[in-house]
């Protein structure tokens, strides 16, 4: 589906950005809470959800995002879209 999407808007969001749209939608149900908790084992926060999140808050609010990476690097999330 991701990939689908993509191909629509070749010139725009890739395959990555539509995969954290579909999952952002997601986001109270059971199946993404057990594939992407807010944390690890450790306790520490978990970068896929940090990053399904922020893209899915840069689209919700027009502006951008960040969260820490796997490599403990800042991400800045800039939204494709308008506000809604």
């Amino acid at each position: 589906m991701a990939e689908l999407l993509e191909d629509q808007f070749y010139s725009g969001p890739d395959t990555e950005f539509w995969q954290a749209i579909m999952w952002g939608g997601l986001s109270d149900s059971s199946t993404f809470k057990s594939n992407f908790p807010k944390f690890l084992p450790d306790g520490s926060d978990n970068p896929e959800y940090q990053k399904i999140i922020a893209t899915l808050n840069a689209e919700r609010t027009g502006t951008n995002q960040t969260y820490t990476d796997e490599n403990g690097n800042l991400v800045t999330v800039t939204p494709y879209g308008e506000q809604c």
